[in-house]
């Protein structure tokens, strides 16, 4: 028999081992770079996004270029605008004004700016110049290979100047630029030398390390239009007084001089689908981390490796002691406490460190240990009893022997007996469900049901998934809708595999016992993983869930999906078929492309006088009915239109609310004419052809990709 002195050893020295292991990766992965830095992204996810009083920014933007006649991007604005900026702001009595512009090229109008920054300077109004380099820093120091982009002379003599906060512009922007290049150089970054000048009692040295405290995205400070901020009509004196107004550009234009890389960067908040910020935005965080000195600071790295190897201690040591069930259990409260702790380190008391060491490596290598230990366990202990069984029915047989055969029956416990055909029955009747009903499928879920059947997720007897669609006999009140269906998969099937926008149509049949027809098809994509597919989450992807998820799509994406749909429709027609059943709902995607599915309406395209049977989805339908190719358009058409305003098909031709906040607004009204086309109630205005729509969105594609470039 195994001692309990023997498995209290044993899970001590698993234990031991464990500890070792979760310390070693707990000291190693800090180190890695990706994960310290989404140590200090995530807790942002959690971060509120207050509207902050001050500073004051003042975009160069794309309505200050068109009011003030300025060019656009890399030109450089005439300097009188930047004159007429500083009286303005001097005239506010703002306290100063810092430029994320470089004045590196000299004009016939520096005079006058020198004049102006003088004149504002002894009004008690700091002016600040901005400066960068040729090239991004890979860091928050300099290398020794760099060239400065500094003001021309005469201002940089002058007026006091600072580095715009340097990093790569592929990455996110994590810590305040220090100040200082590999020669120890100080060079000060703009933040600092604004804060030198404005800011009383200074907190610290520009070299000490400090990490960007975001208080959100872009739309969290104040901010006005450089045009409107000329305009004491627009904005009076009182917003830029005693305030620090910060001038910089806005994406997508980048107005200053000098610029040679977008000024737009990423943050944490990119990583949520927020966007980036421009550069001026970046400034004005920094100074506000140095204003309010709630800069984040990193835990120190002696803080660090201690915690590292208590979480590993404890938990490296401490799971291999439950059971499987339980360490899991242990493990995701811990992982889960971890997490919020540095959460709540981070957003309220400005610290943070490298836990996703903990969380993403230490803990789940403690739990895999302790289960593989448990399983090992358990394995040695079954031999033990193996062992120990095996001595008692050698005992047994014996006494059976000693006894002239009068426990004969007694052997029937020992070795196989009902009980082990029961179990195997039991393991029958467990296998999944309807597996009579489609031949070498298991059906694992349903997953849709409409008016004319149900889809059901399944998989092969080699583990391949498929979707099945299964008509039921029952569900109807006659043959007539049962049997349409099925000439429908009967129509469709043979060219099913023949285009690309088609879904595929892998093997139908009848069941004639339980009254139903399947059609095995190729599998949507899930919702989030795409062609990994988890049985227990799976939600196919179709267009009707997009647009509800989305709002609605953008207009490249609805001319590229009206592209293939056109495409695929005209290949159907050329067939001398029609869908009859178009709308986002019957749009699945299958590896990213979107495709026709739900085909029980497909029948022949009617001939000239002849009607068709009035069926469909109401609101897809023209007024002469479905059964022509032009009725397939006009309800492509609506499809569309759906997709590209977020609107129901039955408010066309209405344009969405706030049409004018859409930067692909203009695209959207061309696309729109289109669409007016494609559903007009007038069959002879309409496009005749899918063909036809094809065209026509072909043009509008090439004429927005030129307009955009």
């Amino acid at each position: 028999a195994v001692s309990i002195v023997g498995r209290l050893t044993r899970n001590w020295k698993s234990g031991a081992a464990s500890a070792a292991l979760a310390v070693l990766l707990g000291v190693f992965f800090p180190a890695l770079p990706w994960l310290a830095d989404l140590s200090y992204d995530l807790p942002f996810a959690f971060a509120s996004e207050d509207q902050l009083e001050e500073p004051v920014l003042i975009y160069m933007d794309e309505d200050s270029e068109k009011e003030l006649g300025q060019p656009g991007q890399h030109m450089g604005w005439n300097r009188t605008n930047h004159v007429n900026l500083v009286r303005r702001l001097t005239a506010s009595k703002a306290r100063a004004i810092v430029f994320d512009i470089v004045f590196d090229a000299e004009t016939t109008n520096d005079t006058l700016l020198l004049a102006a920054i003088r004149d504002a300077t002894n009004a008690g109004t700091k002016v600040i110049l901005g400066a960068t380099i040729d090239a991004p820093s890979q860091s928050s120091r300099l290398s020794e290979n760099y060239q400065i982009l500094a003001p021309t002379k005469v201002l940089e003599e002058s007026v006091p100047w600072g580095f715009a906060e340097q990093g790569r512009t592929d990455g996110v922007l994590r810590r305040h630029y220090r100040g200082y290049d590999d020669r120890g150089t100080w060079i000060p970054s703009l933040s600092w030398r604004a804060a030198e000048l404005t800011v009383t009692n200074l907190a610290g040295s520009p070299r000490d390390s400090r990490w960007i405290n975001y208080y959100g995205s872009s739309g969290v400070f104040r901010f006005f239009s450089f045009y409107a901020a000329l305009n004491p009509e627009l904005i009076p004196a009182s917003v830029f007084s005693n305030k620090v107004c910060f001038v910089g550009s806005r994406p997508p234009k980048i107005p200053y001089s000098g610029a040679t890389l977008t000024d737009e960067w990423r943050t944490p908040f990119s990583l949520f689908g927020k966007g980036r910020m421009p550069g001026v935005n970046l400034i004005a965080t920094v100074y506000m981390n140095l204003l309010r000195r709630d800069w984040i600071n990193e835990m120190s790295l002696p803080l660090q490796l201690s915690i590292m190897v208590l979480t590993g201690l404890v938990f490296g040591g401490g799971l291999t002691f439950l059971r499987p069930n339980h360490a899991v259990a242990a493990g995701a409260a811990g992982m889960i406490f971890i997490f919020v702790m540095a959460c709540w380190l981070m957003l309220h008391l400005h610290v943070w460190f490298s836990w996703l060491a903990i969380v993403g490596v230490q803990i789940p290598t403690a739990v895999g240990w302790a289960v593989l230990a448990h399983s090992k366990r358990l394995a040695h202990d079954r031999d033990d009893l193996e062992l120990q069984l095996a001595s008692a029915q050698t005992a047994l047989k014996q006494v059976v022997s000693a006894t002239d055969g009068a426990t004969d029956g007694a052997a029937t416990f020992v070795g196989d007996g009902p009980a082990s055909n029961d179990a195997a029955t039991i393991v029958l009747q467990g296998s999944g469900e309807g597996q009579s009903m489609v031949p070498d499928h298991d059906l694992i879920r349903r997953v849709g049901k409409g008016a004319y059947g149900e889809v059901w997720l399944a998989r092969n007897v080699i583990s391949t998934y498929h979707a099945v669609k299964i008509i039921r006999r029952e569900d109807f009140e006659s043959d007539d809708p049962y049997e349409r269906e099925f000439r429908g998969i009967q129509k469709f099937m043979p060219i099913s595999r023949s285009h690309p926008g088609f879904v595929q149509l892998l093997h139908a049949g009848r069941n004639q016992q339980q009254r139903c027809i399947y059609c095995i098809m190729e599998v949507a994509d899930d919702e989030t993983t795409g062609q990994q597919i988890d049985p227990e989450s799976y939600k196919p992807k179709n267009l009707a869930k997009e647009i509800k998820n989305r709002g609605y799509l953008p207009v490249g994406e609805c001319v590229q999906l009206g592209l293939d749909l056109a495409a695929a429709l005209e290949f159907l027609h050329r067939e001398h078929l029609i869908h009859r059943d178009i709308k986002p709902a019957n749009i699945i995607f299958v590896k990213g492309a979107p495709k026709f599915a739900d085909i029980g309406l497909v029948t022949d395209i009617a001939a000239t006088g002849q009607e068709s049977t009035f069926l469909g989805t109401v609101g897809y339908i023209p007024p002469e009915g479905p059964g022509t190719p032009a009725a397939d358009v006009f309800s492509l058409g609506k499809l569309l239109y759906q997709a590209c305003t977020g609107l129901e098909c039955k408010s066309f031709p209405e344009l969405p609310e706030g049409l004018s906040k859409r930067a692909d607004r203009d695209a959207l009204r061309q696309l729109h004419r289109i669409l007016l086309k494609a559903c007009d109630e007038d069959v002879k205005a309409r496009y005749r052809t899918a063909a036809e729509l094809h065209g026509a969105l072909t043009e509008l594609r090439h004429l927005v990709g030129a307009r955009a470039k």
